[in-house]
């Protein structure tokens, strides 16, 4: 642990040899999550006294170099794990100098009298075809509803239909509030993760010649093959049409631009005339003007809610503050304008709103929650 301190502070000053680059390389390549954990934390805890903070832009290139060094790894190192590298080993400090780790300690309440505010949980509420309402959160597991000769079940926090002998359809609506997220299984056995403040409404049992669904949120979908009958997802103005694949769709309202992201499979996304044909690791976004395509989409910040964590990957603060507005439904006031900082890193979401929040607060800025309202206060 020495060693790999000593060359990755020469790397930072560029003193590092070209062999010293290499090893270094090597050494992250193996090094254990608490040896990871030791680094970042004495290492934040330097820079943060000498006020001696690490740009966004330099912080990509030392992160660019680390990789790019000739080193010969004892082990193959993949993209994700670069990524987890990013947040973990290279004390990624941006434009404001923020630092955060996946998995940090917990740290104390915002202040002595703070209020706090429990992170979100499994629940959802299903509409029926008859307008009926069930509270999914206190429903026992089972059986919690019966329509057109399909039951709708509930087990293990999740719900899934059984269509045995059904001979029509209704039509469903399950809607997770701010502070839920919850997992269906729909009636083809497609499996759907619905985020926070988000809904799906679907039929009971697919009939026609194709599947389709219509979200507003959030969702991410593992799709069952079936060539002779496409899956489609309208969502704002949008068609996702998909045969077999993963996929995650970011639709709130509150979001400039509809997100579809693609993990595995192909998709069409399609909006009035404007086409456009995803491969695994592209995302189609879709605001007011012609939709645009990014071909190197970061899959683990955009599949991480759904694995219980907030990934941000050089995001602005109105962009986190908005997820946690859904997760821990609450209302984010701003009592002033902040600046322009950007953040890199990973945090569980099964952390309470003051834990997070301990950890953006960097500079003037600061947090107050009162009740169901989280303030900002000006730098």
């Amino acid at each position: 642990m020495t060693r790999i301190r000593s060359l990755f502070e020469k790397y930072y000053h560029q003193t590092a040899t070209a062999e010293e680059k290499a090893e270094l390389a090597h050494l992250v390549a193996g090094a254990a999550d608490e040896e990871l954990r030791e680094l970042i934390t004495s290492t934040g805890e330097q820079l943060t006294e000498t006020d001696n903070v690490i740009p966004a832009r330099r912080a990509e290139e030392i992160l660019a170099g680390i990789i790019g060094a000739p080193a010969k790894p004892q082990r193959r190192i993949g993209r994700g794990w670069f990524r987890y590298a990013a947040a973990a080993v290279l004390l990624l400090a941006v434009a404001g100098g923020i630092y955060f780790w996946q998995q940090p300690p917990a740290p104390p309440s915002l202040s002595a009298h703070a209020n706090d505010v429990a992170p979100g949980q499994t629940g959802a509420v299903l509409t029926l075809g008859n307008g009926r309402s069930v509270e999914l959160d206190s429903a026992g597991s089972g059986i919690v509803a019966r329509q057109s000769g399909a039951s709708a079940v509930l087990r293990q926090g999740g719900l899934s239909y059984d269509t045995t002998g059904a001979a029509g359809y209704s039509m469903n609506t399950l809607m997770t509030p701010r502070g839920r997220q919850f997992t269906l299984t729909l009636p083809d056995g497609s499996k759907v993760w619905l985020n926070a403040a988000s809904s799906l409404t679907y039929p009971t049992r697919f009939t026609g010649t194709e599947r389709k669904v219509t979200l507003t949120g959030e969702a991410y979908f593992e799709v069952a093959k079936n060539a002779a009958r496409p899956f489609i997802v309208a969502v704002n103005d949008l068609e996702v049409q998909v045969l077999g694949t993963g996929f995650n769709v970011n639709g709130y309202e509150d979001e400039a631009e509809t997100i579809t992201t693609l993990v595995e499979g192909a998709v069409l996304v399609s909006r009035g005339g404007e086409k456009m044909k995803l491969q695994p690791g592209e995302q189609s976004a879709a605001g007011k003007a012609a939709m645009r395509l990014q071909r190197d989409a970061n899959i683990d910040e955009i599949t991480a809610w759904k694995d219980g964590n907030f990934y941000f990957d050089n995001s602005t603060l109105p962009v986190i503050l908005r997820q946690f507005a859904r997760w821990y439904n609450v209302e984010v006031v701003y009592e002033g304008p902040v600046q322009d900082r950007q953040f890199f890193g990973m945090i569980s979401r099964r952390e309470s709103l003051a834990s997070v929040l301990k950890l953006l607060q960097a500079g003037d800025i600061k947090f107050r929650i009162e009740g169901n309202k989280l303030f900002v206060q000006p730098d």
